[in-house]
């Protein structure tokens, strides 16, 4: 899918001496209004500032070059509106505010130059993010056993929702033991090996339970904090399936930092990469909530407590006002920074404007629900946040909230004891993602169409298309650009399958059934329970009972039956999912709802037996003639029958030929068959031997 990014640029000075929200100015707030009879997309911009000085640019993305479409001329009212847009097409837009902020003293810059960036994920009638795709439940072993109810009941609802899942114990995490080597057995005899293995599972996403090994990597300081010097948490590491080679600091050593987890020496086994050296395949989420003392809680109980929220969330029972809180205690300090900004951009897409307050983060969470929240303030050595907040509130008070992003010194460091960040997480009764966003910005605006947190967090990881906020004119390492953008340290606390749009409508699909009518068609059939209004559904099928399932409508139907025919033997399950169509501040799009599965045999006439040597078939695959040799003089006299993918005769020969024959790819009619999966039957009176033929045209 073609993805386009326009950009709109404002150019506005501000003269102010002092900005008591920096962060609040650096976004455009925006309404959207999508026009499906005129195929239009509205852009309102609210309170605009200034009448002149917008810019729309277009983002090719074979090239990720900015081309210019219209000059401020063409956007001189705040109302702007882009026509004929396509159905089930993604639109991503940007609206650009560069100002010029003044400040009194700033570590010795009077002047800044500073942008906003609104992201928006646009369209109409997009398809739902369902496809065939795997979660790996990578389960530290230690709580396996005390949780396998709850484990089970998350596999449960994840294949529901279309997720393929398979679920891995890993060795728990021992810091007293070579806890770099034992990183490196979990990532390549655990993810490597699985993904090898395991190719056509389509794995996306990865989550971490219990004290698994972790990555540590780079010499940095993300919180520019000297004596927090080194290797930080990294786990997005584990979504890099391009093999990369780790780096001993044979040369290097980093003793900077006041705590022993971030330095090492020459022999001690630690990546040394700042960024992330290769593109980050995986959505990697984890779920550590061991070293928690503010919590009277154990670490099993608090998993529980995790899995626990996460299935009502998931079902619908953990019902939240779709608005985000901002509690912004860095306001007058951060200046430049604007880490808050991350929060006023991405919830004007995900809820809209009009649904961003802000307020204390633990006093008003305690009463009120926000699906979203940011706080950001002062880190005092990882178990607090200066006029926030501490890991205590988490475990004494009640938060009512899904998503949260935390910013401030210190706590980015995640694998810290009784960590601010990763306490989150064991709060009650709602908070399942938890992650440090502010250097760098993060880009979450696909939630607002039903994409995954994970995915905005890989797109993270990845950011080399979308531009973070280019208002440092000086960082830690002297660069005129963010220094963190694809930092190491960026990644996700929690699930990261998780979307905006919990599943709570009940699926209309009732005694659904699976009719074998013959060894290789199955008739599905349902009741709907409400004939009185459309229904829409989709039909997905796997060859596993966790999945994954691949779709097998390309149109949408709206009766109670399917017939599929599908050569395979073997059992199958087939999964039945309604959708309805969501609305968000930005688009429209289907979501579908908990599927139905059922379960059935399938079996074809013929059976494949592609390990015979004594038939050779070249070219294969093929899309002209088709020879086919015989090396043994068994086959002096034979018969060959060709068959389709679906157990149907297509073509016949009776031969008397011993070397070969030459298939043209013709049926019995002389007419050239389609591309696809085709047998070859072969039998010599005595034995009978099968192999599978691919054409591709």
């Amino acid at each position: 899918m073609k993805h386009i990014i326009i950009l709109f640029f404002i150019s506005i000075s501000i003269i102010n001496s002092q900005i008591p929200s920096v962060s609040k100015n650096l976004y455009t707030p925006v309404n959207i209004e999508i026009d499906s009879i005129n195929n239009s997309i509205i852009f309102n911009r609210k309170n605009a500032i200034h009448r002149y000085g917008y810019y729309l640019e277009q983002l090719s993305t074979l090239e990720n070059k900015f081309l210019q479409i219209a000059d401020y001329n063409d956007l001189e009212d705040s109302i702007y509106k882009v026509d004929n847009i396509e159905k089930n097409r993604l639109y991503e837009f940007n609206y650009i505010n560069q100002s010029s902020m003044k400040y009194n003293t700033y570590e010795g810059f009077p002047y800044s130059q500073a942008k906003s960036n609104t992201y928006l994920a646009c369209g109409r009638e997009l398809e739902s993010y369902a496809a065939k795709r795997t979660v790996l439940l990578l389960v530290d072993s230690t709580v396996y056993y005390p949780l396998e109810s709850e484990i089970k009941r998350l596999r449960d609802d994840l294949v529901s929702e279309g997720w393929g899942v398979r679920i891995v114990e890993v060795n728990r995490m021992k810091y007293d033991e070579a806890r770099f080597i034992n990183v490196l057995d979990l990532y390549y005899l655990g993810i490597r090996d699985f993904l090898y293995y395991n190719p056509n599972l389509n794995t996306e996403a990865v989550l971490l339970i219990g004290k698994t090994p972790k990555f540590y990597s780079g010499k940095f300081a993300p919180d520019n904090k000297p004596n927090h010097l080194g290797a930080w948490p990294a786990n997005g590491l584990f979504g890099i399936k391009t093999a990369f080679a780790h780096t001993y600091r044979d040369k290097e050593n980093s003793f900077e930092s006041d705590w022993e987890r971030n330095n090492y020496g020459y022999q001690d086994l630690v990546y040394g990469y700042n960024t992330f050296p290769y593109k980050v395949d995986l959505m990697v989420g984890s779920l550590d909530l061991s070293e928690l003392p503010s919590f009277p809680e154990s670490e099993i109980e608090l998993l529980r407590r995790y899995l626990n929220k996460n299935h009502k969330y998931r079902t619908g029972q953990l019902p939240f006002r779709r608005r985000g809180l901002i509690d912004d205690k860095l306001a007058d300090e951060h200046l430049r920074e604007a880490p808050a900004s991350s929060g006023w951009r991405n919830f004007n897409s995900m809820f809209g404007p009009d649904s961003i307050s802000e307020g204390d983060y633990f006093s008003t969470l305690e009463n009120e629900s926000y699906m979203a929240s940011y706080a950001c303030g002062n880190g005092q050595t990882f178990d607090s946040l200066g006029d926030v907040g501490s890991s205590k509130d988490f475990a004494t008070k009640q938060v009512n909230t899904i998503f949260t992003m935390l910013y401030g010194d210190y706590i980015g460091d995640w694998d810290s004891p009784d960590n601010f960040l990763r306490a989150s997480l064991a709060s009650e009764p709602s908070i399942l993602t938890a992650a440090w966003v502010g250097h760098p910005h993060w880009f979450m605006h696909h939630m607002s169409i039903g994409y995954p947190i994970g995915y905005s967090t890989r797109l993270t990881q990845n950011n080399e298309i979308y531009i973070p906020l280019e208002h440092f004119q000086t960082d830690t390492t002297s660069k005129p650009y963010d220094p963190y953008k694809n930092g190491v340290h960026v990644g996700l606390l929690g699930d990261p399958t998780l979307t905006m749009y919990p599943l709570e409508l009940e699926n209309s699909v009732s005694n659904l059934k699976a009719l074998k009518v013959n060894d290789y068609t199955v008739r599905l059939t349902w009741d709907i329970s409400d004939m009185s209004i459309p229904h829409y559904y989709d039909v997905f099928r796997s060859n596993y009972e966790d999945g994954p399932f691949d779709k097998m409508t390309d149109v949408s139907i709206t009766s109670g039956e399917f017939v599929d025919e599908y050569h395979h033997t073997g059992d199958v399950w087939y999964m039945v999912r309604e959708k309805v169509l969501e609305f968000s501040p930005t688009a429209s799009f289907w979501k579908h709802l908990r599927g139905k599965i059922v379960q059935t045999d399938v079996k074809s006439d013929v059976e494949d037996n592609t390990e015979n040597s004594d038939i050779i078939i070249s070219p294969n695959p093929t899309s002209d003639n088709v020879v086919i040799q015989f090396t043994n003089d068994n086959y002096y006299n034979f018969d060959v029958q060709i068959y389709d993918a679906r157990g149907t005769l297509v073509k016949t020969y009776s031969q008397n030929v011993k070397n070969h024959l030459i298939w043209n790819l013709e049926d019995e009619k002389g007419l050239r068959i389609n591309s696809g999966v085709y047998y070859l039957k072969v039998d010599n009176g005595s034995n009978t031997s099968v192999k599978k033929i691919v054409v591709v045209k």
